[in-house]
Protein backbone atom coordinates (compact mmCIF):
# COMPACT_ATOMS: atom_id res chain seq x y z
CA UNK A 1 0.00 0.00 0.00
CA UNK A 2 1.19 3.57 -0.56
CA UNK A 3 2.45 4.85 2.84
CA UNK A 4 1.38 8.44 2.21
CA UNK A 5 -0.85 10.33 2.23
CA UNK A 6 -2.56 8.46 5.07
CA UNK A 7 -6.14 8.77 3.67
CA UNK A 8 -5.00 7.16 0.41
CA UNK A 9 -3.17 4.40 2.30
CA UNK A 10 -6.27 3.62 4.39
CA UNK A 11 -8.62 3.69 1.39
CA UNK A 12 -6.33 1.51 -0.70
CA UNK A 13 -5.96 -1.08 2.04
CA UNK A 14 -9.73 -1.08 2.60
CA UNK A 15 -10.44 -1.81 -1.07
CA UNK A 16 -7.74 -4.37 -1.76
CA UNK A 17 -8.04 -5.97 1.68
CA UNK A 18 -11.76 -6.45 1.07
CA UNK A 19 -11.07 -8.05 -2.31
CA UNK A 20 -8.48 -10.37 -0.78
CA UNK A 21 -10.88 -11.51 1.95
CA UNK A 22 -13.59 -12.03 -0.64
CA UNK A 23 -11.36 -14.18 -2.84
CA UNK A 24 -9.29 -16.05 -0.29
CA UNK A 25 -11.05 -15.78 3.09
CA UNK A 26 -11.63 -19.15 4.76
CA UNK A 27 -12.62 -20.22 8.26
CA UNK A 28 -12.77 -17.53 10.93
CA UNK A 29 -12.14 -14.02 9.60
CA UNK A 30 -10.56 -11.81 12.26
CA UNK A 31 -9.74 -8.15 11.65
CA UNK A 32 -7.81 -5.56 13.65
CA UNK A 33 -10.29 -2.71 13.52
CA UNK A 34 -12.69 -1.69 10.76
CA UNK A 35 -10.18 -2.54 8.05
CA UNK A 36 -12.29 -4.24 5.34
CA UNK A 37 -15.83 -4.15 3.98
CA UNK A 38 -16.53 -7.88 4.43
CA UNK A 39 -18.53 -9.53 7.17
CA UNK A 40 -16.15 -10.45 9.98
CA UNK A 41 -16.35 -13.11 12.64
CA UNK A 42 -14.16 -11.16 15.06
CA UNK A 43 -13.08 -7.52 15.13
CA UNK A 44 -10.50 -6.48 17.70
CA UNK A 45 -10.73 -2.74 18.33
CA UNK A 46 -7.70 -0.73 19.47
CA UNK A 47 -9.08 2.81 18.97
CA UNK A 48 -12.57 4.30 18.76
CA UNK A 49 -12.24 7.01 16.13
CA UNK A 50 -15.81 8.26 16.56
CA UNK A 51 -15.25 8.82 20.28
CA UNK A 52 -11.92 10.52 19.69
CA UNK A 53 -13.38 12.86 17.09
CA UNK A 54 -16.41 13.75 19.20
CA UNK A 55 -14.86 14.01 22.67
CA UNK A 56 -11.06 14.19 22.67
CA UNK A 57 -10.34 16.36 19.63
CA UNK A 58 -6.62 16.77 20.27
CA UNK A 59 -4.87 17.34 16.91
CA UNK A 60 -2.82 14.38 15.68
CA UNK A 61 -1.05 16.08 12.78
CA UNK A 62 2.73 16.41 12.82
CA UNK A 63 2.66 20.00 11.55
CA UNK A 64 0.06 22.75 11.76
CA UNK A 65 -0.61 23.95 8.24
CA UNK A 66 -3.48 23.74 5.76
CA UNK A 67 -2.32 20.56 4.02
CA UNK A 68 -1.76 18.69 7.27
CA UNK A 69 -5.13 19.83 8.63
CA UNK A 70 -6.90 18.64 5.46
CA UNK A 71 -5.05 15.34 5.61
CA UNK A 72 -6.02 14.85 9.26
CA UNK A 73 -9.67 15.67 8.60
CA UNK A 74 -9.90 13.35 5.59
CA UNK A 75 -8.28 10.50 7.50
CA UNK A 76 -10.55 10.92 10.52
CA UNK A 77 -13.63 10.94 8.26
CA UNK A 78 -12.57 7.76 6.46
CA UNK A 79 -11.82 5.92 9.69
CA UNK A 80 -15.14 6.90 11.23
CA UNK A 81 -17.06 5.87 8.11
CA UNK A 82 -15.31 2.51 8.21
CA UNK A 83 -16.38 2.09 11.84
CA UNK A 84 -19.98 2.95 11.01
CA UNK A 85 -19.95 0.37 8.21
CA UNK A 86 -18.36 -2.38 10.33
CA UNK A 87 -19.68 -1.99 13.86
CA UNK A 88 -23.12 -3.42 13.17
CA UNK A 89 -24.55 -6.84 14.16
CA UNK A 90 -24.94 -7.92 10.53
CA UNK A 91 -21.31 -7.09 9.76
CA UNK A 92 -19.49 -8.32 12.87
CA UNK A 93 -20.06 -11.50 14.79
CA UNK A 94 -18.03 -10.46 17.84
CA UNK A 95 -16.42 -7.12 18.70
CA UNK A 96 -13.48 -7.30 21.10
CA UNK A 97 -12.34 -4.19 22.95
CA UNK A 98 -8.85 -4.19 24.44
CA UNK A 99 -10.00 -2.48 27.66
CA UNK A 100 -13.16 -1.90 29.66
CA UNK A 101 -12.97 1.83 28.91
CA UNK A 102 -12.87 1.20 25.18
CA UNK A 103 -15.77 -1.24 25.48
CA UNK A 104 -17.86 1.54 27.05
CA UNK A 105 -16.93 3.92 24.21
CA UNK A 106 -17.99 1.37 21.60
CA UNK A 107 -21.27 0.59 23.31
CA UNK A 108 -22.01 4.31 23.61
CA UNK A 109 -21.12 5.21 20.02
CA UNK A 110 -22.49 2.04 18.42
CA UNK A 111 -25.29 0.79 20.72
CA UNK A 112 -26.47 -1.88 18.26
CA UNK A 113 -23.35 -3.95 18.98
CA UNK A 114 -23.63 -3.80 22.77
CA UNK A 115 -24.62 -7.49 23.04
CA UNK A 116 -21.70 -8.71 20.91
CA UNK A 117 -19.03 -6.51 22.49
CA UNK A 118 -16.68 -7.78 25.19
CA UNK A 119 -13.14 -7.32 26.49
CA UNK A 120 -9.88 -9.18 25.92
CA UNK A 121 -7.13 -6.93 27.29
CA UNK A 122 -3.83 -6.22 25.59
CA UNK A 123 -0.87 -8.25 26.79
CA UNK A 124 2.81 -7.90 27.59
CA UNK A 125 5.67 -10.40 27.45
CA UNK A 126 6.64 -10.60 31.12
CA UNK A 127 9.84 -12.50 30.38
CA UNK A 128 11.06 -9.98 27.83
CA UNK A 129 10.02 -6.88 29.78
CA UNK A 130 11.32 -7.10 33.35
CA UNK A 131 13.79 -5.25 35.57
CA UNK A 132 17.27 -5.68 34.08
CA UNK A 133 19.90 -4.23 36.46
CA UNK A 134 22.91 -5.07 34.27
CA UNK A 135 21.31 -3.50 31.20
CA UNK A 136 20.44 -0.47 33.31
CA UNK A 137 24.08 0.11 34.23
CA UNK A 138 25.29 -0.40 30.66
CA UNK A 139 22.67 1.91 29.12
CA UNK A 140 23.08 4.70 31.68
CA UNK A 141 26.85 4.58 31.23
CA UNK A 142 26.48 4.72 27.44
CA UNK A 143 24.20 7.75 27.73
CA UNK A 144 26.31 9.49 30.36
CA UNK A 145 23.47 9.33 32.90
CA UNK A 146 25.09 7.20 35.61
CA UNK A 147 24.24 9.53 38.49
CA UNK A 148 21.08 11.08 36.99
CA UNK A 149 17.43 10.52 37.72
CA UNK A 150 15.67 9.70 34.46
CA UNK A 151 12.11 9.79 33.15
CA UNK A 152 11.10 7.93 29.99
CA UNK A 153 8.55 8.78 27.30
CA UNK A 154 7.81 6.15 24.63
CA UNK A 155 5.51 6.57 21.63
CA UNK A 156 4.64 8.43 18.46
CA UNK A 157 1.76 10.86 17.88
CA UNK A 158 3.53 13.27 20.26
CA UNK A 159 0.80 15.91 20.50
CA UNK A 160 -1.85 13.38 21.54
CA UNK A 161 0.54 11.64 23.92
CA UNK A 162 1.54 14.89 25.56
CA UNK A 163 5.29 15.15 25.05
CA UNK A 164 5.21 18.92 25.44
CA UNK A 165 3.82 18.54 28.97
CA UNK A 166 6.65 16.18 29.87
CA UNK A 167 9.11 18.80 28.60
CA UNK A 168 7.37 21.53 30.57
CA UNK A 169 7.65 19.40 33.71
CA UNK A 170 11.45 19.45 33.49
CA UNK A 171 11.36 23.20 34.15
CA UNK A 172 10.00 22.50 37.65
CA UNK A 173 11.80 19.20 38.22
CA UNK A 174 15.33 20.35 37.59
CA UNK A 175 17.13 17.21 38.73
CA UNK A 176 15.38 15.07 36.12
CA UNK A 177 16.45 14.05 32.63
CA UNK A 178 14.05 12.82 29.93
CA UNK A 179 14.55 10.11 27.32
CA UNK A 180 12.18 10.31 24.34
CA UNK A 181 11.82 7.11 22.31
CA UNK A 182 9.67 7.11 19.16
CA UNK A 183 8.91 9.01 15.99
CA UNK A 184 7.68 12.58 15.87
CA UNK A 185 8.43 16.12 14.80
CA UNK A 186 11.78 16.23 16.55
CA UNK A 187 12.76 19.68 15.29
CA UNK A 188 9.60 21.23 16.73
CA UNK A 189 9.98 19.60 20.12
CA UNK A 190 13.66 20.47 20.30
CA UNK A 191 12.57 24.06 19.75
CA UNK A 192 10.02 23.70 22.58
CA UNK A 193 12.68 22.21 24.87
CA UNK A 194 15.10 25.01 23.95
CA UNK A 195 12.50 27.67 24.69
CA UNK A 196 11.86 26.05 28.08
CA UNK A 197 15.58 25.87 28.79
CA UNK A 198 15.56 22.09 29.27
CA UNK A 199 17.10 20.78 26.02
CA UNK A 200 20.42 19.76 27.69
CA UNK A 201 18.40 17.34 29.85
CA UNK A 202 16.42 15.79 26.97
CA UNK A 203 17.61 12.97 24.71
CA UNK A 204 15.65 12.23 21.53
CA UNK A 205 16.46 8.59 20.80
CA UNK A 206 14.28 8.09 17.71
CA UNK A 207 12.59 4.81 16.80
CA UNK A 208 14.21 1.82 18.51
CA UNK A 209 13.82 -1.83 17.56
CA UNK A 210 14.48 -2.80 21.17
CA UNK A 211 13.12 -0.47 23.86
CA UNK A 212 14.25 -2.59 26.81
CA UNK A 213 17.51 -0.67 27.40
CA UNK A 214 15.53 2.54 27.88
CA UNK A 215 13.00 1.00 30.25
CA UNK A 216 15.96 -0.41 32.18
CA UNK A 217 17.73 2.95 32.33
CA UNK A 218 14.72 4.94 33.53
CA UNK A 219 13.37 5.66 37.01
CA UNK A 220 9.76 6.29 35.95
CA UNK A 221 7.52 6.31 32.88
CA UNK A 222 5.89 9.62 31.92
CA UNK A 223 2.88 9.35 29.62
CA UNK A 224 0.58 12.42 29.67
CA UNK A 225 -1.62 11.13 26.86
CA UNK A 226 -5.04 12.49 25.90
CA UNK A 227 -6.49 9.18 24.72
CA UNK A 228 -5.63 5.49 24.74
CA UNK A 229 -7.40 2.18 24.37
CA UNK A 230 -4.78 0.21 26.31
CA UNK A 231 -1.24 1.51 25.73
CA UNK A 232 1.33 -1.21 25.19
CA UNK A 233 4.12 1.12 26.29
CA UNK A 234 2.51 1.52 29.71
CA UNK A 235 2.26 -2.27 30.07
CA UNK A 236 5.89 -2.67 29.06
CA UNK A 237 7.00 0.05 31.45
CA UNK A 238 5.13 -1.44 34.40
CA UNK A 239 6.42 -4.93 33.56
CA UNK A 240 9.91 -3.41 33.57
CA UNK A 241 9.30 -2.14 37.10
CA UNK A 242 8.74 1.54 36.33
CA UNK A 243 6.22 3.66 38.24
CA UNK A 244 3.62 5.12 35.87
CA UNK A 245 2.74 8.81 35.63
CA UNK A 246 -0.32 8.98 33.38
CA UNK A 247 -3.89 10.32 33.20
CA UNK A 248 -6.80 8.01 33.95
CA UNK A 249 -7.21 6.82 30.36
CA UNK A 250 -8.45 3.41 29.27
CA UNK A 251 -6.07 0.61 30.17
CA UNK A 252 -3.90 2.73 32.43
CA UNK A 253 -6.67 2.96 35.00
CA UNK A 254 -6.69 -0.85 35.14
CA UNK A 255 -3.05 -1.09 36.28
CA UNK A 256 -2.31 2.21 38.04
CA UNK A 257 -3.05 2.52 41.75
CA UNK A 258 -2.21 6.00 43.04
CA UNK A 259 0.76 5.94 45.39
CA UNK A 260 1.34 2.22 44.79
CA UNK A 261 2.21 1.70 41.12
CA UNK A 262 2.59 5.38 40.25
CA UNK A 263 0.29 8.39 40.18
CA UNK A 264 -2.45 9.77 38.00
CA UNK A 265 -1.51 13.12 36.48
CA UNK A 266 -3.12 15.93 34.54
CA UNK A 267 -1.86 16.93 31.13
CA UNK A 268 0.14 19.78 32.56
CA UNK A 269 3.77 20.45 33.38
CA UNK A 270 3.17 21.33 37.05
CA UNK A 271 1.15 18.16 37.68
CA UNK A 272 3.89 15.97 36.24
CA UNK A 273 6.68 17.92 37.94
CA UNK A 274 5.07 17.49 41.36
CA UNK A 275 5.07 13.71 40.98
CA UNK A 276 8.60 13.65 39.59
CA UNK A 277 9.79 15.55 42.64
CA UNK A 278 7.91 13.11 44.86
CA UNK A 279 9.66 10.14 43.25
CA UNK A 280 12.96 11.97 43.57
CA UNK A 281 12.42 12.22 47.34
CA UNK A 282 11.69 8.52 47.79
CA UNK A 283 14.09 6.26 49.65
CA UNK A 284 15.62 3.26 47.85
CA UNK A 285 13.22 0.95 49.70
CA UNK A 286 10.20 3.01 48.62
CA UNK A 287 11.34 2.96 45.00
CA UNK A 288 11.87 -0.78 45.14
CA UNK A 289 8.38 -1.33 46.59
CA UNK A 290 6.77 0.78 43.87
CA UNK A 291 8.78 -1.02 41.18
CA UNK A 292 7.66 -4.42 42.43
CA UNK A 293 4.04 -3.24 42.70
CA UNK A 294 4.07 -1.93 39.12
CA UNK A 295 5.29 -5.28 37.80
CA UNK A 296 2.82 -7.24 39.91
CA UNK A 297 -0.04 -5.07 38.60
CA UNK A 298 0.43 -6.33 35.04
CA UNK A 299 1.07 -10.02 35.74
CA UNK A 300 -2.49 -10.94 34.71
CA UNK A 301 -2.00 -9.23 31.33
CA UNK A 302 0.12 -12.06 29.97
CA UNK A 303 0.23 -13.42 26.44
CA UNK A 304 -0.88 -16.80 27.81
CA UNK A 305 -4.11 -15.27 29.10
CA UNK A 306 -4.69 -13.40 25.85
CA UNK A 307 -4.15 -16.49 23.69
CA UNK A 308 -6.44 -18.56 25.90
CA UNK A 309 -9.19 -15.94 25.67
CA UNK A 310 -9.03 -15.81 21.87
CA UNK A 311 -8.82 -19.61 21.58
CA UNK A 312 -12.01 -19.85 23.65
CA UNK A 313 -13.70 -17.27 21.44
CA UNK A 314 -12.67 -19.12 18.25
CA UNK A 315 -14.03 -22.38 19.68
CA UNK A 316 -17.35 -20.72 20.46
CA UNK A 317 -17.56 -19.43 16.89
CA UNK A 318 -16.66 -22.83 15.47
CA UNK A 319 -19.24 -24.60 17.60
CA UNK A 320 -21.91 -22.09 16.59
CA UNK A 321 -21.07 -22.65 12.93
CA UNK A 322 -21.23 -26.41 13.44
CA UNK A 323 -24.60 -26.17 15.15
CA UNK A 324 -25.83 -24.06 12.24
Amino acid sequence: MPPRPAPLAVATFYVFGSIAVRLFGRGIIHSAGAAVANRLDVVTVHFCHAHYRAVVRVPRRRRDNVLYRLNESALATLLELAEIATYRPNRAGSVVAVSTGLELELRTRYPSIAKITHVIPNAVDLDRFRPLPELRSITRQRLGLEESIVALFVGGDWERKGLRFALEALSDAQDWHLLVVGDGNEDHYKYVATRLGVLPRVRFMGVQRDTRPFYAAADCFVFPTAYEAFPLAALEAAASGLPLLAPAVSGVEEVLTAGVTGWFIDRSGPSIAARLREIGRQSPSQRKAMSEAARNAVRSFSWENLVTAYADLYLQIARSAGDG
